[in-house]
Order: C-alpha cells, then structure tokens, then sequence
C-alpha cells in the first residue's frame, strides 16, 4: 500500500465534527490501496472546546494493521489559558486577532506548530506518496505548501469550508478587511504548488478554483453506515436540530410552530451552540418557560449523541443566508439514523436536492406549514402509525465509503500523471 500523510488538527477522540472526514478516510482508504498516517494534536476524550488543559499531552503512536494516529503535544498559549477567565476576553481577542495575522508570515506563532516539523521528519526518514491537509485551520495549507516545494510528493488542500473564495458580502471594520487582505494572499500562495484542491461541493470546488487558479474535485462528505432506528413506544413526537447554529440560518419557523402548537407530545431539542448570543438566549428561554416541549443540550460525547439521535424523529435543517453549495454533515447524520428531514424555508440548491434525491423528507417554507406538518406526525405518533420508509439505494452515492473510493481514484489519476 502506498503512504500519505493526512494533517487533521480537528480529530477523535474529540467531538468535533471536522474530525469525521479524516477519520473516515483513515480507517478505510486501505481498501483502495492507500495507507494513511495522521498527524494531528492531543485531544481530551469527548472535548468540545478548542482551548482547555489537556489530561494528556506526550507524543503517541498508535499504529494500527492499516493506518497510524500520530498525536502531537498542543503548546496552550496564553490566549488559550485566557479562556477561563470571562474578565480577560478583551485581551484574548487581542492575542486572537494577532495570531491570525502573524499566522500569514510564520508557522512558529501556532500553538499546534509541531505539526509542520514533526511530518517534516517523517518525509525524511519514509518514502510517503501525498500529502493531504484537511482545514480549517486553514494554516496547515502553508504546512503543505512549504513541505511540498522541499520533497517530491504530491500534495491536496482539502477544503471542508470556503476561505476566501465565497462570495457572501460581510460587512467589515479596518481591521478585518486588513486580515482579510493578508488571507486572500496567503491562501492563493499557499495552493499555488498544489497538485489538486478537493472540497465537499461542486459549487465550492468551482468557486475555490477561480479563486487559487488551482483545478479541483469534489469529494463529498456523508454518512458512514446506516444505523438501525430502535423502536420507542412513546407517544412523544421527538425533533432534532444538533450543531451549531449560525446567525444566517433562522430557526423561528419551527421553534415558533412548536411554541404555537403547544402539545405536551411534541418535544424540540436543540443539541448544539449558538453563533449568536441573541439567539442563544431565546432557546434557552424557550427552554425554561417550556420545559416540556424543548430541552436545550450542550455538545455531548459522541456514545451519548448517538444514543439520543436514535430515540429521535425528524432532524431540522435551515438554509444558509446567501450561501450556496453547503450540504451540513447533521444532514448525513439524521438520514442515516432514519430520521425524517424537514427543511424549512427551501435553500433550493443542495439541501432540497439531497432530500428530492432520496425521499428523506419533506421541504416546507412557512410557520404555517410547519405548524400543519408537526401536527400530522404527532397525530400519527399518539395513534401508534407513525412510521419512516426509506430505500437507502437512493443514497448510496452520500456514503462515506464512495466517497473515499473517489478520493483514492483521484490519488490514482495524479499519480499516473506524474509518472508519465
């Protein structure tokens, strides 16, 4: 089999749903004849933020018959330590705000800097055939680039999300478009020596080749195996909305039909963070005036997420304020635990296509509609038929495994061009 490297700071055991892709990949792209090597940083089990003490912090192999984990030691920073303290906030955006500009110059003002010289020495002692980098943190694609000029190896970017290719028009003081401008040079030099970009969408790919002149290919996120739904003999109607929620998506259609509707048999939980304090704080008063019919949850282990995304019924998702192109991975998580989607309001690109696609669920635009639709189900819940039918052939191209396939084929088509 042959080697690569893929740097994935986002990574098991935490939570973070960045982690998910790679991990895939790691675990099954032996079956295309390719063995990975992941270097990524320590993590706590079950950890949820970015910046707390680790339990553990030593370098550690884990090798394994068809891949290896490499975790490396996180030098927390300052900023890092600054997190605990509420009264220091202000001067831990400071040190923020200059890390991400010091970050466009070097590598050594990263805490998870050892990253770079640690797959520095692994090129020097094995032969590796790719080098793959999955951001964010977008700063490992100056890992790749700088790696890439210094060994005969191929090298991919790998876009889970848009740097600075979209298109969405922030509004921005002096110093964000100054960081702005230092990002959209180093993203364009950092894939400038890059044999292939990859991300998660067509539209993406499209837009991130304009952008770095770099050509690339999608490959998708998705789910990693259907998971049988258990049977609940509740009456109770059980709604999902999990991760985080931005401030361009609204989730007042359904909130507010549930608020509406009132019934003590429909039950919203929101399992996740929030972007924005405004609407933070209204969840989590809706949750404490009624207790009955909504339940907010901070992130959760992945063992405990599982447990409670069974005992669910349908999963919400909301389109995102002018951007196109995203597919969310709780899409891939809510089908394939069998949950019922419910968009509402239509984002009419890749969210009502994967639901038309595979006869999920239902695409709704109104309150109203909402209101109609929950009252239905929950009909249907109390009389004991309320059932989900799904033909998961419909689905088989949203796996993880045929995406992986297509990432190995990709691998393949580069190395034969650059043999030839």
């Amino acid at each position: 089999m042959k080697k690569i490297i893929i740097l994935s700071y986002f990574f098991p055991p935490s939570v973070f749903v960045g982690g998910q892709r790679t991990e895939f990949w790691a675990k099954e792209l032996h079956r295309f004849g390719y063995y990975p090597v992941i270097v990524t940083r320590n993590w706590n089990e079950g950890q949820t933020t970015l910046t707390e003490e680790l339990e553990t912090n030593e370098i550690t192999v884990e090798k394994y018959e068809t891949y290896e984990i490499h975790r490396l030691p996180y030098q927390r920073n300052l900023r890092d330590k600054l997190a605990e303290k509420k009264y220091m906030a202000l001067l831990q955006k400071a040190l923020t705000l200059w890390e991400l500009i010091a970050s466009n110059f070097s590598i050594n003002v990263l805490p998870y800097r050892n990253m770079f010289s640690y797959t520095n020495n692994l090129l020097q002692q094995n032969d590796y055939h790719a080098i793959i980098a999955s951001g964010r943190p977008f700063q490992t694609f100056r890992m790749g680039h700088l790696l890439k000029k210094k060994y005969d190896v191929l090298w991919i970017p790998d876009y889970r999300d848009e740097w600075n290719s979209h298109y969405r028009d922030l509004k921005r003081n002096p110093i964000q478009q100054f960081l702005k401008i230092l990002e959209k040079r180093s993203e364009k030099k950092w894939v400038s020596n890059a044999d292939k970009i990859i991300s998660v969408s067509e539209q993406w790919v499209q837009r991130i080749t304009s952008f770095t002149g770099v050509e690339g290919k999608t490959i998708s996120n998705g789910y990693n195996a259907i998971v049988p739904k258990s049977q609940r003999n509740d009456k109770e109607l059980h709604i999902l909305y999990a991760g985080t929620l931005y401030p361009y998506q609204d989730i007042h259609p359904i909130t507010e039909a549930v608020d509406t509707l009132n019934d003590e048999n429909i039950v919203f939980y929101f399992v996740g963070t929030c972007e924005s304090e405004e609407i933070e704080r209204y969840l989590k008063e809706l949750a404490k005036k009624k207790p009955q019919n909504f339940k907010w949850i901070d992130k959760l282990p992945k063992e405990q997420f599982d447990q409670l995304i069974s005992s669910m019924d349908i999963g919400v998702i909301t389109p995102y304020k002018n951007l196109t192109g995203c597919l969310p991975v709780k899409i891939f998580d809510y089908y394939s635990h069998e949950l019922e989607l419910l968009l509402c309001p239509s984002d009419h690109d890749l969210m009502e296509e994967f639901i038309s696609e595979t006869k999920s669920g239902v695409i709704l635009s109104s309150k109203q509609e909402c209101i109609d639709y929950l009252r239905v189900k929950s009909a249907a819940k109390q009389s004991g038929k309320y059932s989900v039918e799904r033909d998961f052939k419909l689905g088989e191209s949203y796996s993880r495994l045929y995406q992986t396939e297509q990432l190995a084929k990709l691998l393949d088509s580069l190395s034969t061009k650059k043999v030839v």
